[in-house]
Order: structure tokens, then C-alpha cells, then sequence
């Protein structure tokens, strides 16, 4: 699907990828319910921040995107990335992306906004930290507020983070969401999710 001219405005003033030169961290394991218990929120919450990629793109292909989707409120979705396959599969739903992940060393997030386009222009998602605990990651994204053009654009963030096996807390501007260990599962949050927009 062609990007329109305002949305390739939009991409080109979005924050730019964010390269940070990072130690590669490998890791191995599957990641099971437990780990909730194992790594305690506050351990998260007071980890030190740990360097992340953080390109801004849009979802050009919703059908293809939706069954690796969980929804977070009724406004913003989360996708993981954890092997070549799953990378392959997501990047298809996306417009072109430049960031090359090294999914030996990192795991890929994406955080995208249901809402429409901001009228404001502003990209309407901006991921502010990540901090990790033996592999399992705390995202803090802010969602831009204001008046949202109903045109069921979904406008993303790619995010690449060395170490990370998998997202135990999602904070999106201060609510936090517990995300399920599989894609497509219900979530969990401090408030009972919003059903997900009719597309």
C-alpha cells in the first residue's frame, strides 16, 4: 500500500533511529509464566536504563499484523520478534524499515497507536526507556494526547533491545499493562482493557 506524502512528512519528522553503541548481551532460554515471580516489578522499575533502537514506521498491512497483536487499552498494540522468522513475518506488515536486528543478541518490540493521525503531525508514540532484568524488559512509551483524524491509520515504533528475551511490563504514559508471554493472548493491566477498535 502506497504512503501518502503527509505520512512520509510525518515518518521523516518522527524522532530518528536512535543508534547506540551497546555491548552485545547473548542469551538463551524460553520464558514461562513464572517469571513474573521471579523478577519483581520494583527490580524493574529501578533498573538502570539500557540502550535501545527506536525507529518510527507505519503499518501498512493490518490483516498480516493483527493474529501477533495484543492489545493494550483500546488504542495501542504490541508485537515481539524473538527469531528471524517472527522479524520477517512482522517487517512485512510494515513500511520499509532500516534497522537490521541481530536476533542472536536482541529481541525486537513493536508499540503501535490504533488512534488514527494526530492533526498536530506529531508522531503519537515516543519510547522513553527500557530497562532490563536477566532478560526481561520494562518499556516506558509516552502516547501523544490531542484530536486523532479517524482514518484507521496505525502508526508504530520498532524497537530493538540487546538482551532482551521478552516484555514483562509495557508502561504506556504511566498505565501499566502485564503483556501475555504468547501473541494474541488477553491481556493484563492495573485497569480492565478496553476492547480493541473495529477495523
Amino acid at each position: 500500500m502506497p504512503i501518502s506524502p503527509r505520512k512520509s512528512r510525518m515518518l521523516r519528522r518522527a524522532s530518528p533511529l536512535l543508534a547506540v553503541a551497546i555491548a552485545a548481551t547473548t542469551f538463551s532460554g524460553c520464558h514461562t509464566g513464572r517469571m513474573r515471580s521471579m523478577v519483581p516489578f520494583q527490580d524493574l522499575s529501578e533498573a538502570p536504563p539500557t540502550p535501545f533502537l527506536r525507529e518510527p514506521v507505519l503499518v501498512t498491512d493490518w490483516p498480516r499484523l493483527l493474529p501477533r497483536a495484543t492489545v493494550l487499552g483500546g488504542r495501542v498494540i504490541l508485537a515481539t520478534a524473538t527469531t528471524p522468522a517472527e522479524w520477517e513475518e512482522l517487517r512485512a506488515a510494515l513500511s520499509p524499515v532500516r534497522v537490521e536486528p541481530d536476533l542472536s543478541t536482541s529481541a525486537v518490540i513493536l508499540i503501535a497507536s490504533c488512534a488514527g493521525t494526530p492533526i498536530s503531525g506529531e508522531w503519537p508514540l515516543t519510547t522513553r526507556s527500557v530497562r532490563l532484568v536477566r532478560g526481561y524488559a520494562m518499556v516506558s512509551t509516552e502516547f501523544l494526547g490531542g484530536t486523532y483524524l479517524s482514518d484507521n491509520t496505525v502508526l508504530a515504533e520498532v524497537l530493538v533491545i540487546p538482551g532482551m528475551i521478552a516484555p514483562l511490563v509495557i508502561e504506556i504514559s504511566g498505565e501499566r499493562y502485564f503483556p501475555p508471554l504468547s501473541p494474541g493472548s488477553e491481556v493484563a493491566s492495573e485497569a480492565a482493557p478496553t476492547p480493541p477498535l473495529p477495523r
